[in-house]
């Protein structure tokens, strides 16, 4: 939680190779909002390879399958849930 906000999250994670080890993985609750804080890798979101270095960002949406390849990364993960309202 930060600020207060339940719907808000953030963690920092360490990857050394491949996550998860073999296929995708995916996330329907939030957007991640992905900050390589050290190291460089890659992220593989439905297909498409986005290179990463320090200071660099990624957006995951709800429902895509990805996978993450890095060298002694740091990566800080920021999630915001999304909040269904009413029309």
């Amino acid at each position: 939680m930060i600020f207060g906000e339940k719907d808000i999250d953030m963690s920092d994670v360490e990857i050394s190779g491949r996550y998860p080890d073999g296929g995708r993985v995916v996330n329907e609750v939030c957007k991640e909002l992905i900050f390589v804080q050290n190291g460089s890798g890659k992220i593989v979101i439905e297909g498409e390879e986005i290179s990463l270095e320090k200071g660099d960002q990624a957006l995951i949406n709800p429902g895509e399958k990805y996978f993450y390849d890095g060298k002694n990364d740091i990566i800080c993960i920021l999630c915001a849930s999304l909040v269904s309202g009413t029309a």
